[in-house]
């Protein structure tokens, strides 16, 4: 969904945001403001033992492994009226033989007036540039200097819509990309171990936002609660947090689906 910089108040931008997400659950987006939980199966989930909740507004929307949507319903139905929070499921289905992680994500959004773009000073030994199918094997190199979860969490790529590096020399030591998200423009940073705290992550997602509020669209920043350097990243260029996904991960053999 696009928003046209500086077409309207703060409220149009806000109002886009709730859309374009009761847009991706087949809803309006009054429903954003009614308290409560819908359930969403999704054959995507299946076999993961997962639900992923969004908190979006007053509402709470749950996509769910299939296998669990029945589990899922009956503590949805002991409260019909609540938005439910990952607590909720981790209270109903604790104990015995079933293992609990979960994990929470801040969901931030640009409104274009806040943008507070960042590059740096002159002098500096990095470069900044948008990436092609030439850049490979150097962003090939990036990839392998970080841990594999780290890889998995950034979730970058030189296929995506977008992509820009950061540069020492020849050597490529951070870089971001941007793909379509629920809707959203979203991207993913990742940044070399031995390069990190020196705003190598912060520049390449500023250029990745310029690119994307040039084109009118609605940029969104995902970040883990318990990554400081990047919800650092997303308050820093002037994102703001507006709503909430918890992640409910059943660790079983069959993920939870033998559950009654």
């Amino acid at each position: 969904m696009t928003y046209h910089t500086g077409a309207g108040p703060r409220r149009a931008f806000e109002q886009a945001l709730r859309r374009t997400w009761a847009a991706y659950f087949g809803t309006g987006a009054a429903q954003t403001g009614r308290s409560g939980t819908d359930v969403y199966p999704r054959e995507w989930f299946a076999g993961s033992g997962a639900l992923e909740i969004w908190r979006i507004g007053e509402r709470a929307f749950i996509e769910t492994d299939p296998a669990l949507a029945g589990q899922v319903r009956r503590v949805v139905d002991q409260a019909p009226s609540a938005a439910l929070t990952a607590a909720d499921f981790v209270a109903a289905w604790q104990g015995g033989d079933v293992g609990i992680k979960t994990e929470v994500c801040n969901l931030y959004y640009l409104y274009p007036a806040d943008f507070k773009p960042f590059d740096f000073e002159a002098g500096a030994p990095f470069a900044v540039r948008r990436l092609a199918g030439a850049d490979r094997a150097a962003f090939d190199a990036l990839l392998r200097a970080c841990a594999e979860p780290e890889r998995a969490e950034a979730f970058v790529a030189l296929d995506h819509e977008v992509a820009f590096g950061a540069f020492d020399g020849a050597q490529m030591v951070a870089a971001a990309s941007m793909y379509d998200f629920c809707g959203f423009a979203d991207p993913g940073v990742i940044t070399h171990p031995g390069c990190r705290r020196r705003g190598l992550g912060k520049a390449v997602v500023s250029r990745i936002c310029e690119w994307v509020l040039a084109r009118g669209r609605l940029m969104q920043y995902r970040a883990v609660e318990t990554l400081p350097g990047s919800n650092g990243i997303a308050k820093s260029l002037g994102f703001t947090k507006y709503f909430v996904n918890e992640g409910v991960y059943l660790e079983t053999e069959k993920h939870g689906a033998t559950r009654s």
